[in-house]
């Protein structure tokens, strides 16, 4: 018992040093982005803000992945990782993307620690975990792609009909768009 309370008081500690390494980093950066943003905001925005809702929590756990990922070295394969979640239609930044992979590759390897006592199996538990977000973002866009070979048929007879019809190209992508589901 002992030992998982020592573990969950090391992640813990480890956790509030990265929040305020952030808050000490991009303290006054955050100052002036919050004072920019009275002035630029439009008035929906502002009184969605009064209430503190789930959006607002969604757009700060993304803003703490971004600086997550942004503190991991640039690799070469940032740009294959923001055309897989272009093509996965995934509205995510790489990085992030890559801080999510580390949470959860975390997040992973503690369960296992916590679950087993053997540190091999809390290893490839964590493996897993890294690996999990882009297994999603494969399945996603195995998904789409799918998707679009299916429909891939039925919307080049509405164009060709269309343009048999005298429409022009445009006419018949519209009318595609119309027709079809998204």
């Amino acid at each position: 018992m002992l030992y998982y309370l020592i573990l969950a008081g090391a992640f813990l500690t480890a956790f509030l040093v990265v929040i305020l390494f952030y808050e000490y980093a991009f303290a006054s950066r955050l100052q002036i982005l919050k004072r920019l943003r009275v002035f630029t905001v439009p008035l929906e925005e502002i009184a969605e803000e009064d209430f503190p809702s789930q959006k607002s929590f969604i757009k700060n756990f993304l803003q703490f992945l971004g600086v997550l990922g942004r503190m991991l070295p640039r690799r070469l394969s940032l740009q294959i990782t923001q055309q897989k979640l272009i093509q996965a239609q995934i509205l995510m930044r790489v990085e992030e993307f890559t801080g999510l992979t580390l949470v959860c590759g975390v997040a992973f390897f503690l369960l296992f620690c916590l679950l087993g006592s053997n540190i091999w199996v809390a290893l490839l538990g964590g493996v897993a975990g890294f690996r999990l977000p882009h297994m999603v973002v494969d399945i996603k866009k195995s998904k789409r792609k799918e998707a679009l070979t299916n429909q891939l048929p039925e919307a080049l007879g509405i164009i060709a009909s269309g343009l048999r019809a005298g429409f022009s190209f445009p006419q018949a992508l519209a009318v595609v768009s119309r027709e079809m589901d998204p």
